[in-house]
């Protein structure tokens, strides 16, 4: 059932539906077992929204509620980076969530060099 509401709030998000897919989401989330795509998605949404429905509080919030569960969670960084970089419009609080996904990416590519060594 996930699977299918993931899917459609993908399709509608492309089609630039936003509030569709905004109320999609609605369905699903509020629980603590939320798939992280899901709030990452209705985050990057809320800020695409034009309802006014919403606040970017929440859109933080999700990408937060994210990061409470994986702080390396590279998606919520990077949102988080362009949050506050661009619609809060404090840069230097988006440069330390782009640096620290950067950091995390570092480690990931020096991990994958030493797996594809060895092989």
């Amino acid at each position: 059932m996930i699977n299918d509401a993931l899917r459609d709030i993908r399709r509608l998000y492309e089609e630039k539906q936003f509030d569709r897919a905004l109320a999609t989401i609605d369905l699903y989330v509020g629980s603590s077992d939320t798939p992280t795509e899901i709030l990452i998605l209705k985050g990057r949404l809320i800020q695409l929204s034009e309802s006014g429905r919403y606040s970017i509080d929440e859109a933080e919030k999700c990408f937060l509620d994210v990061l409470e569960r994986d702080k390396n969670n590279i998606s919520a960084l990077i949102e988080m980076g362009w949050l506050n970089s661009n619609v809060k419009g404090d840069a230097d609080s988006g440069k330390r969530y782009f640096l620290s996904a950067l950091g995390i990416c570092e480690d990931l590519t020096e991990e994958i060099q030493r797996g594809l060594l060895e092989d």
